[in-house]
């Protein structure tokens, strides 16, 4: 009788195991990321997974019975009262106004706005985009030396901290000029009450015994 695990549709052990091993290394020419296998198909699936969010550049929960949107960074939270309180003005508001501020409030919130406007806000001269994406991976360390990524997860980092500077500009909090980033007179009030915010927040977290 021909023996059973010769047959196509076998699915024992050896079947398993090669399902269960995991991603296998492409050969080295046919490899479009430099790094190791496992950094290559990491950052392959995270790219995969940011595309496939309905607004890449916006990180947004949905959580409780009616799924209401929550600001899980303090610069989307501080632009929604910003909104709320322009909404409500008797002044006039310029067209379109509203509408930015929407879409910009979706595009900040991530801590990753949070860390490049706060980091501006320290600044007293204007920073480059490598060092804005520099100090970024040093925020994410736990350790006393930011670690080794694979370039193609640097140069992800760094459209996203474009992405972040884009929405600044686009709400006069930000300019640029030779490649050089700084806030605006309105960016560094604004960032300067986030930092308020989260200082008093930190304030009493400490103080928990």
């Amino acid at each position: 009788m021909r023996d059973r695990r010769l047959t196509r549709g076998w699915s024992g052990p050896a079947r398993d195991q090669r399902a269960s091993a995991g991603p296998r290394c492409a050969p080295a020419a046919q490899r479009q990321v430099v790094g190791r296998c496992g950094d290559t198909w990491i950052t392959e699936r995270l790219l995969t997974a940011r595309r496939s969010l309905p607004n890449p550049t916006a990180e947004t929960l949905k959580v409780g019975v009616m799924g209401q949107e929550v600001q899980i960074s303090g610069t989307a939270k501080e632009l929604a009262k910003e909104r709320a309180l322009l909404a409500q003005s008797t002044s006039e508001v310029a067209p379109g106004k509203l509408q930015i501020m929407d879409r910009a409030a979706r595009e900040l919130n991530n801590p990753m706005a949070d860390l490049i406007g706060l980091k501006l806000l320290q600044s007293s001269t204007p920073i480059r985009l490598e060092n804005l994406v520099h100090a970024l991976v040093t925020a994410m360390s736990t350790g006393p030396e930011p670690p080794k990524h694979p370039p193609m997860v640097i140069l992800a980092m760094t459209r996203e901290v474009e992405k972040v500077l884009a929405t600044l500009q686009s709400l006069h909090f930000a300019k640029v000029k030779e490649g050089e980033y700084e806030l605006t007179a309105e960016g560094r009030r604004f960032f300067q009450r986030v930092a308020d915010q989260q200082g008093e927040f930190l304030a009493r977290f400490n103080a928990i015994q």
